[in-house]
């Protein structure tokens, strides 16, 4: 029998080992499950407008009001479930051929107690009111129309029975406020355009209000909700007497101009960096309903100048960090082209098949510069265009397409005054595909995922990026017993080609890591042109009722491969994981809510080898008064890590435990703090962390918000990666050191809105960051028995520092000499960003914009924020000036 039958027979005996380990978890687990509660579907009948069409200025005068069916049965949500509302709250609503026309009367014992606060679109504060509309009455998706006593709209695309929702997504409505003796008003015009629904001659639809009833904490619905119920839209009313209604179609065409001034300081002799520059640029998005159920999203030539810069880190791992996307046409309807790799939160999260971020991003070729030699390499890459195609059909079948393509990048090279052009990142097309059939009215999901990637690489230097790249998954998720139970299960491809260079630096890469020197499961092959790789999960969940628990299962083998358009830190897992939480929804005594859960997770590579295993107990409560407290506290076993030495042997850490502490006190008070409190310690001093994230909001008055946002970090570890030698003695030397490294932040964040239409934003960040590194080592024996032997101090006759260069010198042997650079650092970097926008009229915009960085580095590494400080501020500002103009023509 060969190694490679041996190797895949242990795989499967350490699958099934899993299995079993997960159904004897879903047994036990299950004996403890308890029921939720379910409430009867109430019904509203929406009449045709036989009337004059109401004038929407929130004053319910109009005939049509006043001879309405007012439907006034609310119930409360919280803080009491089920329980009377503390004030009385009515709705009537009507339709036509375009709109359908909703009323809401939120009735005030006391008037002037109503909070009516400004702020931006979709950050709605104070009192509200709204309505919720499941369309497809699929008891899965829904649109959200929510108003504030002040006027602001909330608006968003539900998915996934309430579990996600899109705030980008912003549709063209009307809605008025007034507040009167009586409370205050509503009125609401929404176009049937903005909605998707499949025609019928019985059109039943899923309805729902709410209201805020801010300064008691309290939220009403006519329908009954539950709150230990897994999800919402499924348990909406019941909207009736949309018979005679029709589909119709989007279509909206925006086009922009944006101009761009630069000012910064200018580089002597750097034709780049002349210290100023101008630009113009212009480009059209639109929205097209390509059937009644199919909607068209393109842009054409984008421009994202109005979108917040990613804060400042320091990452000293191995792997890729993770930035959220904030680009509005990638951003709006992303739930839909989601595929999650793992489950759960945390980084593991973050894995998914499509990663929109890698759709422009900055050039991966940058071409050498020297003294002579200055290079204009670019920010990101230009998006020539991109769209999309969503919707869902009348039989259930969801559907996400997406294809983007980016123009070739060249980067600008001048030498001794002589310049030239060299392609930094190829022409590029990226698709992904998403689809999804529901089954057995909705309990049943079906769903499929296929991504490709491809590039032009017609340049010889650019050959070390994939020329293909592709990756498909399927997923089936099943409800079962009133929704109380759920099945999920995916699996996933990939498959990447390219030259033997782009393929054997992928082996090489942080992913993969397949030259390590101890992995016999990992074969590190050179002459590959080709990489192909797969994963799964499988998860068991009980999520109704107080008691809730999971239990779940995840494999990524060694080839799996999906960074192209994916995103995914590293490979080669087998990771299972065991959940059981309690809930506590109802008041007792100062306490509004609680909850405790219990986490118990295992780690092991594909060579069966146990990375690590670990458990945490975590708890929450909420106070009457809204304070909110949550800790919790955990410990891992030796880890196993195979990235710590960049390819060398993996090398086992010392056991760690963990506690975190959060405080909030209550946010709807104009002036409130919170504290985010870490500590990680692990065991023979091998490394310590403390962070500490602190919060502190106020709003002066109902238009304007100050959010103030410190942070500090602290992180000593004894053994951090430094460099990778080979000797002069051609041996093989992995070295590391002692780190001690300091973060300090701030963050200051003024939101002003003027009115719902026009605002202010404005966001700053200064960071300092330092590491000081001593106690150089090299390692020993990776998986010694004892901390100590896993590595070999240098002594003072064996190292030196040379400060006039800022280079150490080590000499272990006449045949084990080498050299390295100072890695003692300091990073200061300052982000700013303000924008003012104004949406002149609906769906248009005109945006002024702001931005400003100053950064500054160097290799002292000793902590000093206020020197530090000094030397940031005193550094020349790079300042970025932008306006942008968007005009929409549409129904």
């Amino acid at each position: 029998m060969d190694h490679l039958c041996i190797k895949e027979i242990r795989e499967r005996q350490i699958i099934q080992q899993l299995m079993k380990q997960l159904i004897f978890s879903i047994l036990i687990l299950t004996g403890f499950a308890l029921m939720g509660t379910t409430h009867s579907k109430r019904e509203a009948h929406v009449e045709p407008l036989l009337e004059t069409v109401p004038l929407i200025d929130g004053i319910l005068d109009d005939d049509v009001w006043q001879n309405a069916r007012w439907y006034c049965d609310f119930v409360q949500y919280t803080p009491v479930e089920n329980a009377e509302p503390s004030q009385r709250t009515c709705f009537a609503l009507f339709f036509d051929d375009n709109y359908l026309y909703i009323a809401v009367k939120a009735y005030d014992t006391s008037p002037d107690s109503i909070v009516s606060r400004l702020t931006r679109r979709d950050q709605i504060d104070g009192d509200y009111v709204g309505v919720m509309i499941d369309s497809y009455h699929d008891q899965r998706t829904a649109f959200t129309f929510l108003v504030s006593a002040a006027g602001v709209k909330f608006d968003a695309m539900i998915s996934d029975d309430g579990s996600r929702r899109d705030l980008n997504w912003d549709p063209i409505w009307l809605v008025k406020t007034n507040v009167d003796q009586q409370g205050w008003t509503a009125e609401m015009r929404i176009p049937f355009a903005q909605l998707r629904f499949n025609p019928s001659s019985n059109n039943t639809w899923g309805f729902q209000v709410e209201r805020r009833i801010f300064r008691n904490d309290e939220t009403v619905f006519w329908q009954p909700f539950s709150r230990n119920a897994p999800g919402w839209v499924h348990q909406m009313g019941v909207l009736s007497g949309l018979d005679q209604i029709s589909p119709r179609k989007t279509f909206d065409i925006t086009p922009y101009v944006v101009s761009t001034a630069e000012i910064y300081e200018a580089k002597p002799g750097n034709p780049y960096a002349p210290g100023r520059g101008f630009r113009y640029n212009g480009g059209l998005d639109g929205k097209i309903g390509l059937t009644n159920y199919l909607t068209l999203d393109f842009t054409i030539n984008p421009d994202f100048g109005q979108v917040e810069s990613d804060p400042s880190e320091v990452n000293l791992t191995a792997y890729e960090s993770f930035f959220s996307e904030k680009r509005p046409f990638f951003v709006e309807g992303r739930d839909l082209m989601s595929f999650q790799l793992s489950f759960g939160g945390g980084t593991g999260g973050l894995e998914n098949l499509f990663y929109s971020r890698r759709i422009g991003r900055q050039p991966q070729y940058r071409p050498p510069a020297g003294e002579d030699t200055f290079v204009n390499h670019g920010d990101f890459t230009p998006i020539l265009g991109a769209l999309k195609v969503t919707g869902r059909s009348p039989g259930g079948l969801s559907i996400g397409l997406l294809h983007s393509v980016t123009s070739s990048q060249y980067a600008l090279v001048s030498s001794n005054g002589n310049e030239s052009r060299i392609l930094a990142e190829p022409f590029t097309s990226y698709m992904a595909a998403r689809a999804m059939q529901d089954f057995n009215n909705g309990n049943t999901l079906l769903g499929v995922m296929g991504t490709a990637v491809n590039r032009n690489l017609s340049e010889e230097h650019l050959t070390f990026l994939h020329k293909d790249a592709y990756s498909g998954g399927i997923d089936l998720t099943h409800y079962f017993h009133n929704r109380t139970y759920m099945l999920r299960s995916a699996g996933y491809i990939s498959h990447v080609r390219g030259s033997k260079e782009a393929i054997a630096r992928t082996q090489r890469s942080p992913v993969h890591y397949f030259q390590r020197p101890d992995a016999p499961h990992l074969q590190y092959d050179p002459d590959l042109t080709s990489l192909a790789g797969s994963g799964g999960n499988i998860q068991f969940w009980k999520m109704k009722g107080n008691l809730r628990f999971a239990a779940a299962l995840l494999a990524k083998s060694p080839r799996l491969e999906i960074n192209d358009i994916g995103y995914l830190r590293f490979s080669d897992q087998l990771f299972q994981v065991n959940y059981i939480g309690y809930s506590f929804t109802e008041p007792v005594g100062i306490i509004r809510s609680a909850g405790i859960n219990l986490n118990q997770m295992t780690n092991w590579n594909f060579n069966l080898e146990n990375i690590g295993n670990g458990g945490d107990f975590n708890f929450n409560m909420r106070f009457i008064n809204n304070w909110f407290i949550s800790s919790g506290i955990g410990y891992h076993t030796s880890t196993l890590s195979t990235s710590m030495l960049r390819g060398g042997p993996a090398f086992l850490l010392p056991p760690t435990k963990n506690g975190n502490l959060v405080i909030r006190t209550n946010d709807r008070n104009r002036l409130s703090f919170s504290g985010h409190f870490f500590l990680l310690d692990g065991e023979e001093n091998s490394q310590k962390r403390h962070n500490i994230n602190l919060g502190m909001a106020y709003r002066p008055s109902n238009t304007l918000m100050i959010e103030l946002m410190p942070s500090y970090g602290k992180y000593h570890t004894n053994t951090q990666y430094v460099r990778t030698f080979s000797t002069s003695g051609e041996e093989t030397r992995y070295l590391m050191a002692q780190l001690h490294q300091q973060t300090v932040a701030m963050s200051l964040r003024i939101n002003y809105t003027i009115t719902p239409e026009l605002s202010l934003q404005f966001w700053g960040q200064p960071f300092f960051a330092s590491g000081t590194y001593d106690q150089f080592k090299k390692l020993a024996d990776a998986r010694a028995t004892s901390y100590q032997q896993r590595f070999a101090t240098f002594t003072g006759d064996q190292i030196t520092f040379d400060p006039t260069e800022n280079i150490y010198h080590v000499r272990e042997s006449a045949d084990h000499q080498y050299s390295f650079r100072n890695p003692d650092f300091t990073l200061l970097e300052f982000l700013g960003n303000m924008v003012v926008r104004w949406e002149y009229m609906p769906g248009s915009t005109l945006f002024f914009v702001w931005s400003q960085t100053r950064d500054h580095y160097h290799h002292n590494g000793v902590p000093d924020v206020f020197t530090d400080a000094g030397q940031l501020f005193s550094q020349k500002a790079h300042n970025v000036f932008m306006i942008k103009f968007t005009r929409r023509f549409g129904a």
